[in-house]
Parts: structure tokens; sequence; C-alpha cells
């Protein structure tokens, strides 16, 4: 089954998440870029892994804590790598958001993934060292 949104790559998405304790919610900024040129050869790889990604992420952001501090994580999946910063998301704090007549807070850090498409030489590799999926 799909997620229920598709992260496109190269574009700022605000993705709400709904309180776990009934409250308002927050909003926070994600942005997949590409680690290097967005060649024809890495848009078809992104095409492929999409599903896969917005769900990884979309379970990672709901799932965490609100963050004290920034982090950095990497998912390295059998046909790509995806790393993850977070950063302060200063622009984030002067915006007034809401859903309805809910107020929405912004998340103190926007989440910044590279999206990195692996050649077929290093999936190879990979199969033959025994590496699984994420």
């Amino acid at each position: 089954m799909p997620p229920p949104i598709l992260i496109p790559l190269d574009q700022a998405t605000l993705l709400f998440l709904p309180s776990p304790d009934s409250g308002d919610g927050t909003v926070v900024q994600v942005c997949i870029r590409p680690a290097r040129e967005a060649t024809v050869d890495l848009l078809a790889a992104f095409y492929l892994a999409q599903d896969e990604i917005s769900e990884l992420i979309l379970r990672l952001i709901a799932l965490q804590p609100p963050l004290s501090r920034p982090v950095s994580i990497e998912f390295d999946a059998p046909a790509y790598t995806l790393r993850a910063d977070t950063k302060k998301w200063e622009i984030g704090q002067d915006l007034k958001l809401k859903w309805g007549h809910a107020t929405v807070t912004p998340g103190p850090y926007k989440w910044v993934f590279a999206f990195t498409p692996k050649t077929a030489t290093e999936i190879g590799q990979d199969k033959g060292r025994g590496r699984s999926s994420i």
C-alpha cells in the first residue's frame, strides 16, 4: 500500500502532524534533495524509490518525539542511500498556521534529506556482502 503522501524531490513540503495528546499539532518542513546533479538516471532511481522513501520519512517524523537538538541519520538501502539532517527552522518560527480552527505549532527543526542512488556496481557489491533493505 503506498504512503498517504508522496514527498517530491527538491521541493519543500510541509507535513502537519496531529498531537498524540489531542493538542493542536505540529508542522514540519521536509525536503529531499539530490545529493548530486539531477540526471535522468537519478530521477528514475528516485521515482522507483519514492514510495519507500516517503513512507520512511513519514514514519521517522511521526514517531520521534519533538527534537531538542539537531540529528543526522543515514539509511543504506539496496538501491540508494538517504541521509537525513535536521536544521533550525528559523523562518518556520515566524509562521502563523492553522488547521481548521486549531493553531498548529511549527517544529523547531526542518528535515533535509539527501538522496544518492547507487550505481549498478555498488548494488552488486551490496548483494555480495549480503546487505539487506532498510
